[in-house]
C-alpha cells in the first residue's frame, strides 16, 4: 500500500484504482513522467464523452502523481500546472411541490411503509443519500428534537464525514419526526433507522431505492422524473421559502458556508432574510 493510499478513505482508494485502469493507463500508460504534456491530456478530454466532473475526478489520482513527482523533483515540470479543473455546474435545482411530496408518499407507502418513511425524512431533513442509510436509532436524541449526523455509507462501508461542517446536529420538522415514529411503529430490523425490507438488511447504497421503489413511484403518481437528491433541494428551498436564514439552512445541510445556499437556492432567498 502506498503512502498516498494510506491516506485515502477505503471507497475513495477504490475509485481511484477503477479510474486508473480503465481510463488512465489505456491513455498514457505508454508515456513516461517526463513524456506527458499538457498537449496529450487536453486532446485526451476533447475526445471524452463525460460531464466535466467526471472528467475531472478521472484526472485527479494523476494530477496527485504528478505532484508528488515534481514535489520530490523527480520531474522539473508538472503537466497539469497548465490544465485547470473543468467548470461544474451545480446540480440544479427541481424541488417538489407539496401537492407532490403528499402524492408521491402515498404511492410509496402502497409499496413499502419503511420505504415510505425513508423519503418522508429526506424530504424533512435534507441529509445525503449516504448519510439516510448510515443513520442509527444512537442518532435520534427525539427528546431534543434533533439528530446527530455523524457517518456516512458508501459502497456498503461506512466512514466519517469528508468536512468538519458535514458532522452536525439536525433540527427534527414535524414531518420528520412522523416518519421516525412510523419506522418505529414497524420495528426496528436493523443498528439503522433505515433498512431494505424485502431483506431485513441495512442499505448498500441506493439502486435498489431508486429502481423499485422511487422510480416506479413518481411514474405511478404521474409526477415528472426527478432524481432522489432532489428530496435535499426540496428542504433547502421549503425552508428558505419559509423565511429560514440561509446560514442555519446550510449549517444543516452540511455546507461549510452559504455559498453554494447563495449559487443554488438564491431564487427561493428574499431580500429580507437576514445572514
Amino acid at each position: 500500500m502506498t503512502d498516498i493510499e494510506r491516506q485515502l478513505a477505503i471507497s475513495t482508494a477504490r475509485d481511484y484504482s477503477a479510474r486508473i485502469h480503465r481510463h488512465l493507463i489505456p491513455a498514457f500508460g505508454h508515456l513516461t513522467l517526463t513524456e506527458l504534456a499538457p498537449t496529450h491530456i487536453r486532446n485526451w478530454i476533447t475526445e471524452l464523452a463525460l460531464s466535466s466532473k467526471a472528467i475531472n475526478n478521472i484526472l485527479i489520482p494523476l494530477r496527485n502523481v504528478f505532484a508528488d513527482a515534481y514535489q520530490n523533483e523527480v520531474i522539473d515540470r508538472n503537466p497539469f500546472d497548465r490544465i485547470k479543473m473543468l467548470p461544474v455546474q451545480s446540480r440544479e435545482a427541481d424541488p417538489f411541490s407539496w401537492p407532490e411530496i403528499i402524492s408521491v408518499l402515498r404511492h410509496l407507502a402502497s409499496a413499502s411503509v419503511a420505504v415510505k418513511n425513508y423519503f418522508q425524512f429526506a424530504f424533512a431533513t435534507g441529509l445525503r443519500t449516504s448519510e439516510l442509510i448510515a443513520l442509527t436509532w444512537d442518532d435520534i436524541h427525539l427528546g431534543k428534537s434533533k439528530i446527530l449526523v455523524s457517518k456516512a455509507r458508501v459502497r456498503g462501508i461506512t466512514k466519517q464525514p469528508k468536512t468538519k461542517s458535514g458532522r452536525r446536529v439536525v433540527d427534527l420538522l414535524p414531518m420528520a419526526a412522523a416518519a421516525l415514529a412510523s419506522q418505529q411503529r414497524i420495528g426496528a430490523e436493523t443498528p439503522e433507522v433505515f433498512y431494505d425490507p424485502r431483506c431485513k438488511r441495512s442499505w448498500v447504497n441506493d439502486q435498489a431505492l431508486r429502481k423499485v421503489y422511487w422510480y416506479p413511484a413518481l411514474r405511478e403518481a404521474g409526477i415528472r422524473r426527478r432524481n432522489p437528491y432532489q428530496t435535499r433541494h426540496t428542504y433547502a428551498s421549503q425552508l428558505l421559502s419559509n423565511g429560514a436564514n440561509p446560514l442555519y439552512v446550510a449549517a444543516q445541510m452540511g455546507h461549510k458556508d452559504w455559498g453554494m445556499i447563495r449559487s443554488v437556492y438564491g431564487k427561493y432567498i428574499s431580500e429580507t432574510q437576514s445572514l
